[in-house]
């Protein structure tokens, strides 16, 4: 676990303490971790310590037929997946979607130009939701 659980109720904490709250200051004020950088070598750890206390958060603030969509490449989705097993739990892993977010050329590496994103998408309590469909007009 990369922090013990961490549930913030009160909205309106002052910076200074979301901060300290979440780990990206320690209890003196100073900075715990810098901005991730695409070359950090430490990027992988970093990014999971950034996002788990905001994946608390958005869990505790979803109704109980409430779902999460998360975007993400393919870089940190098998990250996510294991992030979002931890704290939602696996039972309430609803579906992994393929979006085709762009056509033709780009970035990439030498080999592949990647055109898709993932989409997890995660229930607080998967008995209470409702099947996914397109409204009758």
């Amino acid at each position: 676990m990369l922090f013990s659980p961490l549930v913030i109720c009160d909205f309106l904490l002052k910076i200074e303490e979301y901060l300290k709250a979440t780990g990206e200051k320690d209890e003196y004020g100073e900075q715990m971790s810098d901005y991730i950088q695409k070359d950090d070598g430490r990027k992988h750890s970093k990014w999971p310590s950034f996002m788990y206390p905001r994946l608390i958060i958005a869990r505790e603030m979803l109704r109980d037929d409430g779902v999460i969509f998360i975007s993400i490449d393919d870089n940190e989705v098998h990250h996510l997946r294991l992030l979002m097993n931890e704290l939602f739990g696996e039972g309430e892993f609803v579906a992994s979607f393929i979006w085709r977010k762009k056509r033709g050329g780009g970035r990439g590496n030498s080999i592949v130009i990647p055109q898709t994103e993932y989409i997890l998408c995660y229930s607080k309590n998967i008995q209470e939701i409702k099947p996914f469909q397109k409204e009758k007009h």
